[in-house]
Parts: C-alpha cells; sequence; structure tokens
C-alpha cells in the first residue's frame, strides 16, 4: 500500500496533461519514490466522483478551502478508474469539497487536480472489489481527524473485512505502513476481532470493546445520535447498559433538553438519578396502608348478613367467593409488613 504523502504547495495545474506529478514540484528521489508507488495524474474536478461507500463526515470545507488557498494542497486525492472517463474518489472526499469551493470562488487555478491511481485489481488481498474497495477507503483514511460517528463507522466496516478474511484462511496480513514507512503485519490466527480492530483504529482494545457494546446493544436512537455527534461512544457505552426502551427515554430527554450541547457521563448519571427518585414517589404516592379494622370494616355486612343464619350459594358463585378470599389473602401475604 502507499505511504504517507507529503507534497508541499501543489496549487493549481497548467495543461491538464496525464503525467507523473514530479516536475518541478519533487526533487529526483523523491519522483522515483512516487513513481514506484503510485500513479500520479491530474485530472478535471469533473472528473472525480465522490464515493457512496465512504460515510466518513464531511465538515469545516470552508475552514480547509482557507488552509488549501493559503498552503496549497499537501496532499493529492486518491482514486480509481471507472469504466467510463470517470474516476471514483477512495480518499480525500473534504479536499474535493474544499478544492470546489475554491474552484467555485475563482480562487483554484486551472481546473485540474492532482491524484494517485489506486488498482484495486493489482491488491494481493483475499477479498472480493467491494471489500477490497473498502480497505482501500479505511487504510487511506488512517491519518484524518475522526468524529464518533466515523469511528463506529470504521469499526462497522473493519469488523466485516476481518470475517471475511477469517473466512478466506488469511492468517497473517499487511494493514498498511506507519508514519516511517515500515510495514504493519497483523496476526490474524490466534488473536482476537477486537484487538485487531483496536489496532486499526489506532485505539485500545478496552475502547473497541466499548465500540462493540454500542453497536450491538444499542437502540437506534442512541446509534443516530453517535452518527449526529450529540453523543460520544465513552457516553454511549454507559446508555447501551440499558434497555432499548430506556435508552429512546433517555436520548429523547437529553435531545429535548438541548441539541447542541454533547451528551456527557454526568448527564446520563443524573437523569438516571432523577428517574429512580421520581420512581420511588410514585411508588410511595400509589401505596395504601391498611389494618385488621379495616378488614372487619369491609367484612361487616357480610357478618350481619350471616348473623341471621345460613345462605345457600350455587356452585358457581361459591368459586367465585372461594377464589376472592384466595385472592385477598394472597394479597395480604405479599404485602409488604410496616414494622
Amino acid at each position: 500500500m502507499s505511504g504517507k504523502f507529503d507534497f508541499s504547495k501543489i496549487k493549481g495545474f497548467d495543461n491538464g496533461k496525464e503525467m507523473s506529478l514530479g516536475a518541478g514540484l519533487l526533487n529526483d528521489s523523491s519522483k522515483e519514490q512516487a513513481i514506484e508507488k503510485m500513479e500520479i495524474v491530474y485530472l478535471k474536478i469533473n472528473q472525480i466522483i465522490p464515493n457512496p461507500k465512504n460515510k466518513m463526515s464531511i465538515k469545516a470545507i470552508p475552514e480547509l478551502a482557507q488552509q488549501i488557498e493559503m498552503a496549497g494542497l499537501v496532499q493529492p486525492l486518491e482514486v480509481m478508474k471507472m469504466s467510463d472517463d470517470s474516476y471514483m474518489l477512495l480518499t480525500g472526499h473534504r479536499r474535493l469539497e474544499a478544492i470546489k469551493l475554491l474552484d467555485s470562488q475563482g480562487k483554484w487555478k486551472g481546473e485540474y487536480v492532482p491524484c494517485t491511481i489506486r488498482d484495486l485489481d493489482k491488491m494481493d488481498i483475499p477479498l472480493d472489489r467491494d471489500s477490497k474497495e473498502m480497505f482501500a477507503i479505511l487504510t487511506t483514511n488512517q491519518h484524518r481527524t475522526k468524529t464518533e460517528a466515523d469511528i463506529l463507522f470504521e469499526y462497522r466496516e473493519w469488523n466485516k473485512l476481518y470475517i471475511k478474511l477469517r473466512k478466506a484462511g488469511v492468517e497473517n496480513f499487511l494493514l498498511g505502513k506507519d508514519e516511517k514507512g515500515q510495514d504493519i503485519v497483523q496476526q490474524i490466527k490466534g488473536t482476537t476481532t477486537r484487538d485487531l480492530i483496536a489496532e486499526a483504529l489506532e485505539t485500545s482494545p478496552a475502547q473497541a470493546a466499548k465500540i462493540k457494546k454500542v453497536d450491538d446493544k444499542g437502540s437506534k436512537k442512541l446509534l443516530k445520535a453517535i452518527e449526529d455527534n450529540h453523543i460520544s461512544i465513552s457516553s454511549a457505552e454507559k446508555v447501551a447498559s440499558l434497555s432499548k426502551e430506556e435508552q429512546d427515554a433517555l436520548i429523547d430527554h437529553m435531545l429535548e433538553r438541548d441539541t447542541d450541547k454533547p451528551i456527557k457521563v454526568r448527564d446520563i448519571e443524573v437523569y438516571q438519578k432523577n428517574k429512580s427518585k421520581n420512581e420511588k414517589e410514585d411508588k410511595i404516592e400509589s401505596t395504601v396502608k391498611i389494618e385488621w379494622t379495616d378488614i372487619k370494616k369491609n367484612l361487616k355486612e357480610v357478618q350481619d348478613i350471616l348473623k341471621n343464619g345460613m345462605v345457600t350459594l350455587s356452585a358457581s358463585d361459591y368459586k367465585t367467593y372461594s377464589n376472592c378470599m384466595n385472592k385477598i389473602t394472597r394479597i395480604i401475604k405479599n404485602a409488604q409488613k410496616d414494622i
């Protein structure tokens, strides 16, 4: 896989010819290294199609556009060739949107963008083409700043990939390269999927376990709150311990309160404490104390009738009478005694 690119001040382009991005911009050594790793071409902006499989967030485009205008495009976009004259984007969705913004403002010189082309068919991974495409998206987005929704998206996709790699009998896997260009090799056999995903996400196994819990047990409203960046995964992990009905009630309450303020662990604790207090008060208010004198009062009318002699009941009436008396006895026995 390609290493991390670090091209400096690439802003506009002249003739738009398909060519190596070395001329006048990179020294000979860097040029050879770049050509070895990936073909680099100039593509028209309208030739590049955003990838619908990439669910990573696209935010702060004006700020990024300003950075590109001032410092240039540091990294080329990465694309794959389609059957027509278009190219599907693998990484650089925010940069493409920033370039489009600059172009609409007349601040992007020319109509061409530097891109590297990845050939999925040459990727030596036992995966189908769609999975190779997702692998390329994930590995080329490793160094960007990610939202909680991005992390959840990546967790789900890495989980699918590792399942497929295990089924294909893969024991060792080249995940990519680190910042120094060294290979990152994962031992799939004998390693838990949690630990593999943790390394791919550059997080701890404990945090990967939290993400799994949220993804497995989270209600639709909780997962939507993460996707909308209303709650962090760490906070959502606390909520995921509740039933899905309770999760929904908590999220509804929090979002009614303030949609701009992220939900914190402290907010969840306060909500649960208040809920428990209210339930306890409701229980106290809904109870009634009874004593022997109450029973005597309730039975007085029956007692007065029976003083005058025996009464005769039908079999069905006697069954009803017997069931009622048994039910009253059970209620009294099960009632909490006031000691």
